[in-house]
């Protein structure tokens, strides 16, 4: 009788085990996808940012040029447009 009680816990005691791991599994997959997820929308801001900082930048390229040229431009206008004296 000790034997088969014995034998009924060790096999009740490994059931639960498993039940156990499997819940583990499952939960851990469940944090594993989450993780993934928000990895993407990581990405996914990043690109937005760079790809925002990068037409900044060349908004601000754009505007810079445009600026030398009317100054290149003024500065010719008051070169050649000097009083000769």
């Amino acid at each position: 009788m000790v034997v088969s009680q014995v034998q009924q816990f060790l096999t009740k005691w490994m059931v639960d085990q498993g039940a156990r791991v499997e819940s583990m599994l499952a939960e851990y997959g469940q944090l594993q996808q989450k993780g993934a997820e928000q990895a993407k929308q990581t990405m996914q801001e990043w690109t937005k940012l760079t790809q925002a900082t990068m037409n900044y930048g060349m908004e601000l390229n754009e505007q810079w040029q445009k600026l030398s040229l009317e100054a290149a431009r003024r500065a010719l206008e008051m070169v050649t447009h000097a009083p000769k004296g």
